[in-house]
């Protein structure tokens, strides 16, 4: 019964109360917990896959747009000047490298891939020209 007191509080994240009494309606219960559980995973596997799916036909497969972006970043760090850069410049950067990544393995047409390059450029452009951290 200690295996089933252990596997209840793994599954509930509660302890089971002092003096409750491990029985046939509390296992089947706790039965019930655990069928609710793997469902609940299931339907977040399910989705997570869904959303996956989704990306994959927008975006290409992960590991082309992690080829391409993985060497547009290695060329940007082997650069004379990377490490002269303030972070958000880095950062800036590497999220401009990670969007070209997505439009040359996936849709080049979509249009929010280079909406966001521009968001990223503006925020390291406004902090230069104003010194106002965003």
């Amino acid at each position: 019964m200690a295996k089933a007191r252990d596997d209840y509080e793994r599954i509930t994240g509660h302890d089971l109360p002092e003096g409750t009494e491990i029985t046939f309606e509390n296992l089947k219960t706790f039965e019930e917990l655990a069928d609710m559980t793997r469902a609940k995973k299931k339907a977040e596997t399910t989705a997570i896959d869904a959303t996956l799916d989704e990306r994959g036909k927008r975006y290409g497969s992960f590991t082309g747009h992690a080829d391409i972006t993985q060497n547009l970043k290695h060329d940007m760090m082997a650069s004379p000047k990377w490490g002269s850069l303030a972070n958000d410049q880095k950062e800036a950067l590497e999220m401009i490298a990670h969007k070209i990544g997505r439009i040359l393995n996936g849709d080049p047409n979509y249009h929010d891939s280079w909406h966001d390059i521009v968001g990223y450029a503006m925020l390291v452009a406004d902090r230069l020209e104003t010194g106002v951290e965003k």
